[in-house]
């Protein structure tokens, strides 16, 4: 897939319909551009974590210093494997 846009004077670009549907983004959603090997990538960013509060049942207290380990864990994999923008 491919689509040509233009830069408006203030630096903006519209992502074409075919593409925001692609991605899945609405009007305020946020996409991160990727640099990498002279090429650019947009990559849609997750909604605002508080919009997902109280979508998961907890049974249980949780050990939260092992679940911010546990998730700079993660992020540390997944930095490593993409590399820093």
């Amino acid at each position: 897939m491919s689509w040509t846009v233009t830069i408006t004077p203030d630096g903006q670009i519209t992502l074409p319909k075919e593409l925001r549907e692609y991605l899945g983004v609405r009007p305020g959603d946020r996409v991160t551009f990727v640099v990498r090997n002279g090429e650019v990538m947009l990559k849609a960013l997750p909604g605002d974590i508080r919009s997902l509060r109280g979508i998961f049942a907890i049974s249980e207290a949780q050990d939260w210093e092992r679940v911010r380990k546990k998730t700079m864990e993660l992020i540390a994999t997944d930095t490593a494997q993409e590399g820093l923008p």
